[in-house]
């Protein structure tokens, strides 16, 4: 099934757009950093081919959808990324995750906050989703804290992973 391309979710600062394959370069590249890698799963450093791999594939997932975050105001340029996937419809379900802020000069301007709250409330409103889960490393303490600024919860944690949820029908996300 094909992935359905909404339009770009934007605020006055940021725009979100769906990944292309233009953008590969540079996503690897951010994706490559030391300070970025080493907060994933899969801390191995991604090589092209593989990357364009990830890229066939990820276009094939009608439940999956990796945006670039592009800063409008003072940087005017991509800064990162971030992403709905494994969404489930019929329990009003998604995973939320893989944000990075990829660009140096893009670090403690509170982009991967506004990026997050603009995706949940998108998701949220436009395709009823209820339920958000992420998982993060339990060391990861500035992505950990974003995630409890948003209202995401700690459910459990399993040796370095920790399992949070966001239950948007009980609360907004947080400002």
């Amino acid at each position: 099934m094909a992935k359905f391309a909404p339009t770009p979710i934007t605020s006055q600062r940021l725009k979100l757009r769906l990944i292309e394959e233009s953008d590969l370069a540079m996503t690897r590249q951010w994706r490559n950093k030391d300070r970025v890698r080493h907060r994933f799963v899969f801390t191995d450093k991604l090589e092209p081919d593989a990357h364009q791999q990830w890229f066939v594939e990820y276009r094939k997932r009608s439940n999956d959808y990796l945006y670039v975050i592009e800063e409008l105001q003072t940087l005017k340029k991509p800064v990162g990324q971030i992403s709905i996937y494994n969404i489930d419809a019929a329990n009003k379900s998604a995973e939320y995750g893989r944000v990075m802020i990829g660009e140096d000069d893009a670090l403690g301007l509170g982009i991967a906050a506004e990026a997050s709250r603009m995706l949940i409330e998108h998701f949220k409103k436009n395709f009823q989703i209820e339920t958000f889960h992420l998982e993060v490393k339990a060391d990861n303490d500035n992505a950990y804290k974003l995630y409890e600024s948003l209202g995401f919860e700690r459910v459990e944690q399993s040796g370095n992973m920790v399992s949070m949820v966001l239950d948007v029908r009980s609360a907004a996300v947080r400002r």
